[in-house]
């Protein structure tokens, strides 16, 4: 026995090739039958078969063309078509639209509905009507396609009066009118209680379960209908109630929930309004994963619990675990009103309070002192030691920080800012290895113990520094250098004494991202041919436009030797430069080798300082302090970069370069003959 899913994907495939086909058909149409009326034509196509697939098409497409300039009286297609064949010109009409040929099939539907026709029951050796048939009406709710217009479906409704049972499914044309918001055929159907054999609990069973299609499809005068004729609001399909249905499957979020409600209320109708799925969610946790902020808001105020659990996750985890902290804005603001008390400190199966999820997702700052407020506890870690100023430092902007210093402040709760995570890292080690000079100014406001601060060393030290959105490579190149310089000068200038193997990572750190210029005779090929970049025309002249802050250009921050740049440029104009964008106003040749030479600069200063002592160690101490400076004079900071890891021991992807050992040898020698020279002169 073949349904009406037979032969798809063979439809489709025809479907594909539909132009050529329809001039066919027109074709043959008019040159067969040029003299006939438009009767005599549907009688010739009622004697053609329509059993195999490409038939029916060629049928269905000469029906169309034939009814679409149909004049004068519409004809009785019962006096031409047999029963079946117009039942199966309705389902390849649904076909039809269903494969993109939207108009043809609402048009051959509505010219059916429109002559009249009604389809009859076959009876069986009773005389009783035989209901369990396949029609069109069930190919509207095809769970593989998406939904009809509901004027097909009402001309559908126009030609079958019988409340038909799908073969495969169970579907009744009754379930459908209430899925389509027909409330006219609804009410049909209920004042005749149209169900086959008809027992009154097998129909109390239908009218339940046509709730349940309603609700789900956000047919609300349709499901009001229901409870007035007895539906069961609280009946469980598959462990789910008609309000999991509405908040779970309805996508819009509307007054569909509070409607229901006062329906329920209209009809005396008590509703579980906590009652779980199969899942252990209750509507409120489907509301919030689903983001509806009516549904919630409806929820809470007839009763929905705001603190009960599933898998260690109360609604206020949900609420604040997504990105949109809207909702749980809208959430603590209907618990205030209600009177509903909040469990803060309760943790989700990850160990998360409310308040580390929230901080997480970069919460807003109302949301924030709503928490606070309401108790959540600001010391509180969760399963690997982080505590909420822990998850304020994840963040790439320090105003959640800012603000959760100053809510705690006004509420005079005291935070705990050396408190140490399961690695045994304090906040401050977390802000300094994520180069937030920001934040580390703000925790050693609030008393961060510099005393006993460890530097971060190279295994954790920048790892998670990402760009932000929208961020060019360049510009994060920028930001990590100035960054990085400027929690150096925070920590230094609170009294922290840099070690050299605090600077080695350091340096490690520009030498792993790129931020040191490459020599001039260096082994590693340049993508740059001409070293002098910077004395290019173009470049110059777009330079000279590029304001680094109000009294300097770009073009002469570049020219400028480190030492004078450093007093005339501070990290916070480099980093203003970076978040700018200005770096792009650049010929995209000379951007990159900008951005280098940039680093280059604002590092030139602490590279110098540090590369001392490992050039004095390395020259045995030989040359006095001033020839070593003069020696560093001529060194980039990759040759100064590559002295400091030869002191200590280890090698250097880079190398030292061939002129840095050649200069340094022949200056070496110069400034030792030199100053020989200078100490003979004076004993004369």
């Amino acid at each position: 026995m073949s349904s009406e899913y037979d032969d798809e994907s063979e439809l489709e495939s025809l479907h594909r090739s539909g132009g050529s086909v329809e001039t066919l058909v027109f074709d043959s149409l008019h040159a067969d039958d040029s003299n006939l009326t438009e009767i005599e034509r549907l009688k010739s196509l009622s004697r053609q078969e329509i059993v195999p697939l490409e038939d029916r098409y060629y049928l269905l497409k000469k029906l169309y063309l034939l009814i679409c300039d149909w004049q004068g009286q519409l004809p009785n297609l019962r006096e031409i078509f047999r029963n079946e064949q117009i039942d199966r010109f309705l389902r390849d009409a649904i076909n039809y639209i269903y494969h993109g040929r939207k108009d043809e099939g609402a048009l051959i539907v509505g010219f059916v509905a429109c002559s009249g026709y009604k389809d009859e029951p076959d009876l069986d050796e009773d005389g009783r009507p035989v209901l369990r048939r396949t029609t069109a009406i069930h190919r509207a709710v095809s769970r593989w396609y998406p939904r009809l217009e509901a004027a097909v479906v009402r001309d559908l409704f126009e030609i079958y009066e019988a409340n038909y049972v799908d073969r495969e499914s169970g579907n009744t044309h009754f379930l459908v009118a209430c899925s389509y918001g027909l409330d006219d055929v609804v009410e049909k159907f209920l004042d005749f209680a149209h169900y086959p054999a008809c027992p009154n609990e097998q129909w109390k069973r239908s009218i339940d379960l046509a709730l349940r299609w309603a609700v789900s499809s956000g047919q609300i005068r349709v499901a009001e209908l229901l409870l007035r004729r007895g539906a069961d609001p609280n009946l469980r399909v598959n462990g789910r109630t008609p309000l999991h249905f509405i908040v779970g499957e309805c996508r819009r979020d509307d007054d569909s929930v509070e409607t229901f409600f006062e329906n329920c209320k209209v009809c005396d109708r008590p509703v579980l309004v906590d009652a779980r799925n199969g899942s252990g969610d209750t509507p409120l946790m489907l509301a919030l994963q689903s983001g509806k902020k009516k549904a919630v808001e409806s929820l809470l105020r007839h009763g929905a619990d705001p603190n009960l659990a599933h898998r260690g996750s109360t609604p206020m985890h949900i609420a604040c675990e997504r990105t949109n902290t809207d909702l749980a804005e809208l959430f603590f603001e209907v618990c205030q009103e209600i009177g509903r008390p909040l469990q803060l400190h309760l943790r989700d199966k990850s160990g998360n309070a409310p308040l580390h999820l929230a901080l997480s997702r970069g919460c807003s700052a109302s949301l924030l002192a709503s928490l606070l407020r309401a108790g959540a506890d600001p010391n509180q870690a969760d399963a690997e030691g982080y505590t909420p100023l822990q998850f304020c430092l994840t963040r790439e902007v320090d105003e959640l920080l800012l603000r959760f210093f100053e809510i705690n402040d006004e509420m005079g709760q005291a935070v705990r800012v050396d408190a140490r995570n399961r690695w045994g890292r304090t906040p401050l080690q977390w802000a300094v290895a994520n180069l937030k000079p920001r934040a580390v100014d703000l925790l050693l406001d609030h008393g961060a113990d510099l005393y006993r601060f460890v530097f971060p060393d190279e295994d954790y030290f920048a790892k998670k520094v990402r760009p932000v959105r929208h961020e060019s490579s360049l510009d994060f190149k920028l930001r990590l250098a100035c960054d990085a310089l400027a929690v150096l000068e925070c920590l230094e200038r609170r009294g922290y004494e840099l070690d050299r193997s605090d600077a080695t990572t350091i340096m490690k750190f520009f030498a792993e991202y790129g931020l040191i210029e490459e020599s001039a005779d260096s082994d590693r090929p340049s993508r740059y041919v001409d070293r002098n970049w910077y004395k290019d025309e173009e470049f110059v002249r777009r330079a000279k436009e590029i304001a680094m802050n109000p009294s300097l250009s770009l073009y002469d921050l570049i020219r400028s030797r480190p030492e004078k740049a450093k007093k005339l440029i501070a990290y916070t104009d480099y980093r203003e430069f970076a978040r700018s964008g200005d770096l792009c106003k650049l010929h995209w040749k000379y951007r990159e080798a900008c951005a280098v030479r940039l680093c280059e600069i604002m590092s030139r200063g602490f590279f110098r300082r540090w590369a001392l002592d490992p050039l004095m160690e390395t020259t045995n101490y030989r040359l006095p302090v001033v020839c070593c400076d003069l020696v560093m004079d001529k060194l980039a900071n990759e040759d100064l970069y590559n002295i400091c890891i030869a002191a200590e021991g280890r090698g250097s992807k880079w190398g030292f370069s061939s002129r840095m050992a050649v200069f340094f040898g022949l200056l070496i020698v110069l400034l030792m003959t030199f100053c020989i020279y200078v100490g003979h002169d004076s004993n004369k």
